[in-house]
Formats: structure tokens, sequence, C-alpha cells
């Protein structure tokens, strides 16, 4: 557990991990900002303390010396000061030992949060991803782990199911506009990792359960895309996930149709081989993509973008999250929600 303070940035500009874990020394919240409060320039100050520019986050120091208010002697009053002048385009969510943002650049959506080392022991599980800063995460996982996860929430499930045991979970960070968080987290149940290839082979995708107002849509984009990424033959993901290496997703999130890669096999290869092959290529800088590929674990964080940087799919099964729960648990919550604390 890191002692002081630690700040996290949910940025698509930031990183293969779209995101920013700083370690800072203070001791509590309130003495970051009472540090920062007289500062000569908010701006230049932030960017140097957490790293880089977080949107939005001087307008509190900016306010108080609008208004000539003095550094708060309080969380209390610190709070209560963020809770009036903080600019942000979402909302503010806090207690005595953290604080959480969610805003937007009107380009992108974006996170920023501060946990005392309190709220960094109470939550570990929850935070076990959002404090994770380095690419991969763990590979491992326990073979005799046969059952036993539960990931502590309901999760959008793909059908038809596999006919095998466990269960395979993708966590997806892709988006094509500004409304980019939190992203997707899913499950197909019945089937494992190492034969999630022939299931995609075999099967054919079944419409989505029906929404709260009742549209019933078919898979999401990029479970069909996998599919369509997977060669007769292939045992493992990682040809297909090197293949996602140059495809324009991008493109294809803003142009693709309802009906690609819904039907058999052979035509979600050849429709989104067609469709790849009419669109502009990524921005982004194909040889900055990284993936990792185990038995039980698969992850792929693509540049896509000069601007917006990485995006991620993250595919497990219940033998890695049961190997590493809190890890998986925080991941699955991490594609579902902007607030690991929710």
């Amino acid at each position: 557990m890191p002692h002081g303070l630690t700040f996290v940035y949910r940025s698509h500009y930031d990183g293969p991990l779209s995101k920013r874990v700083v370690h800072l020394p203070h001791a509590d919240i309130l003495a970051w900002f009472r540090e920062g409060w007289d500062a000569p320039d908010p701006h230049q100050w932030i960017t140097q303390s957490l790293r880089g520019h977080v949107y939005g986050l001087a307008s509190a120091f900016e306010r108080a010396r609008e208004l000539g208010v003095p550094a708060p002697e309080s969380m209390a009053a610190l709070l209560a000061h963020l809770d009036e002048h903080l600019y942000v385009e979402g909302e503010i969510l806090h207690d005595e030992h953290c604080i959480r943002v969610l805003t937007d650049d009107d380009e992108v959506g974006l996170a920023y949060f501060f946990f005392d080392a309190h709220a960094v022991a109470e939550h570990a599980d929850r935070l076990a991803f959002l404090l994770h800063e380095d690419w991969p995460l763990p590979t491992d996982a326990d073979p005799s782990r046969d059952s036993g996860f539960d990931p502590g929430f309901s999760l959008t499930e793909l059908s038809p199911a596999g006919n095998g045991a466990g269960a395979t979970y993708m966590v997806l960070g892709t988006f094509y506009d500004s409304d980019s968080l939190p992203g997707e987290s899913l499950v197909i149940r019945g089937v494992r990792l190492p034969g999630l290839c022939e299931y995609l082979r075999t099967i054919t995708p079944r419409p989505m359960p029906p929404t709260s107002w009742g549209y019933v849509g078919p898979w999401p984009l990029e479970p069909r895309l996998l599919r369509g990424l997977v060669r007769e033959g292939e045992t493992t993901l990682a040809p297909a996930l090197e293949r996602l290496r140059d495809h324009p997703i991008q493109s294809l999130g803003n142009s693709s149709t309802m009906e690609l890669g819904i039907g058999s096999h052979a035509d979600a290869v050849t429709g989104f081989a067609d469709m790849a092959a009419s669109l502009s290529p990524n921005s982004g800088d194909a040889t900055l993509t990284k993936i990792t590929c185990a038995e039980h674990f698969a992850a792929i964080t693509q540049h896509v973008s000069d601007f917006f940087g990485h995006q991620q799919w993250w595919l497990f099964d219940d033998r890695w999250a049961a190997t590493h729960p809190a890890l998986a648990r925080s991941l699955l919550r991490h594609g579902r929600t902007w607030d690991p604390l929710a």
C-alpha cells in the first residue's frame, strides 16, 4: 500500500492503459490542495505535481483567487469549495478519503481520482486495476480452478452459450465518439479462452437481450470483429489480435452496419475484410500497439489514434479470474462504470 496520496487520471491521452497513476508524498487530500492554493501558476503547478494536464482541475484554484477565498482549513471546507467552483462536465463524488470526478473535454470522456492511504486500503479490491500501472497484467492462471469466480454484479451476456465449462469475459476500452466512458464488459458462458476460437467459428451470434426501452440489437461490434479476424485452424487469439493491429477500427466503428458479422463465420471473415479494404487507416502507429496472449488471458492495447492514443481489449476466462479475483472484478467494473466505488 502506498503511503501518502494516490492520483489517477482515466484519460485516453495517457499511455497504453489509458490512465495515469501518480503517487504523491502528501499526507492527505487537503494537504495537496493547500500546497497548490498559492502556487503562482495553478496550471503549471498541477502539470508538475500530477505529471501532466488534468482537464478543469485548475479552475478550483483560479476561482479561489478571483473570490479571495483562503486556503481551506478542513476537508469539509475544501469539498464545499469544490462542489461550488470546480469546473466539471459530469459529477463530483467525494468523502473524507477520496474525490472522484467525471468530466469531458468536448472530445472524449475523462475521469480523475484522489485517494488517500485509508481509501486505498479500504477499497483495495475495487481499485486493483485502476491502480495497476504497467502493461501487461499478470497472465498466469491456476488450471485447477474450475469454478467459483463471481464478478459480484450482472454482466451483459453474449449468446448462444458454449457447450463446455467455465466462462470467457471481454472488457472493451474502444470508443467511436465523445461518449467514450466507461466502455463495455461482456461474458460468454460455457467456453474458456482455449476454446474461444472454435466457438467463434462454429456459432451464429444471436441478438442481444432487449434493452429497458425494448431495443433488440446484434452483438457489439468488437466481438463480431474478433469473430471475423479468427481463421480456420487457429487455436489461440494471437493471430487474430495481430490482424487487429492494423485493422482500421476507428473508421469501422463510424461506418459499419449492424448486419456485419452476424451470419456464418465465413461471411464474417469476408465481410470485415471487404469493409476494411474500403476504409481509411488508423492515424495511430501500429508499432506502438502491444499484445499479450496466454492460455487463459489475452489483451491488446491498439494505438488507434495519433491524438487519443491507445484503446484496449481484455479477454480472460474464469480460471484467470479465479487466480486474480480482485484484478478481474475491478477490470470488469472498469468496463461498466467510470467510478470504481459505484
